[in-house]
């Protein structure tokens, strides 16, 4: 394929990846590992997260892999584990022993629960801070801590790492480095445990209160936290049925104008991965 129909299906993948998704999960899986692999990597990311997750499974019970790692580092946790779920054992076991050390624990965790359950929607590793620590020692953790969910809450663990409450961001910023955690804490009941399931927690009272909450073990240790925006979206998406009606409603208005665009593309798309297989042939 020449260079300028190369950029030019390059562009259209980066600009609609919603609409290449809902192509490419038309075409046999050898195919779209073909095009993942000819893609950036950057880019591919941007496509495998639109797909459903059975097909995206499809596609890394082809690909290497360390191919696959790459490619799952770089999406969201929860679009992770949904491509994990749909992996036979031994694939699984495989692909999550090639993903870096702390992506491979945050999945085991989210593994363990159902997919309809909290603990597997829980956001891993929030903002946790015992209760013991200065103002100053706080957000030096808090600094060194990556956390994906921006919150105006911070939760406090004793050191039996049990949840007993939060402490206020603007709170916190605003309070003496030397002044102790402890005395900012506000305890807390409105907390949630993995083991509840989603659509029983719709109207939990601590959504009157707070955007995000914590999510607890039996014995009250953190093992995540939960957005209202991302509970929202689980109930809508947390089996392959819901997902796949979600996926045509968003992509439907859209696919009206750029369908000769699209299939366009497809064609391009097609053409590039079939002198790409002649080629490799040779």
């Amino acid at each position: 394929m020449p260079n300028n129909k190369k950029d030019f299906a390059l562009t259209f993948t980066q600009s609609h990846p919603d609409i290449v998704a809902k192509e490419l999960e038309k075409m046999p899986p050898y195919k779209v590992a073909s095009f993942l692999k000819s893609i950036p990597i950057s880019v591919a990311p941007q496509v495998i997260e639109k797909m459903l997750s059975k097909k995206v499974a499809e596609i890394c019970n082809i690909l290497e892999p360390e191919k696959t790692t790459k490619f799952l580092t770089l999406m969201e946790i929860h679009s992770v584990i949904s491509v994990l779920r749909h992996l036979d054992p031994e694939r699984r076991r495989s692909i999550l022993a090639h993903l870096p050390s702390k992506l491979r624990l945050c999945c085991k965790i989210l593994l363990r629960y159902s997919d309809n359950s909290v603990g597997a929607w829980a956001y891993p590793q929030p903002n946790i801070i015992p209760f013991d620590y200065t103002v100053a020692e706080a957000l030096q953790l808090i600094k060194n801590t990556q956390n994906r969910i921006p919150s105006n809450i911070i939760f406090i663990v004793n050191r039996y790492k049990a949840f007993i409450g939060f402490v206020d961001t603007y709170k916190l910023l605003q309070s003496p480095p030397d002044a102790l955690i402890e005395a900012l804490t506000k305890e807390s009941e409105y907390c949630l445990y993995g083991t509840m399931k989603l659509d029983s927690i719709l109207n939990h009272p601590g959504w009157e209160y707070f955007d995000v909450l914590p999510v607890l073990t039996s014995d009250q240790k953190i093992i995540g936290e939960l957005p209202y925006r991302t509970l929202r979206k689980a109930l809508e998406t947390s089996n392959e049925q819901r997902e796949a009606i979600f996926t045509e409603d968003m992509i439907a208005p859209v696919w009206k104008i750029y369908s000769s665009i699209s299939f366009s593309f497809i064609n391009l798309l097609s053409s590039f991965l079939e002198q790409k297989n002649e080629f490799s042939k040779k």
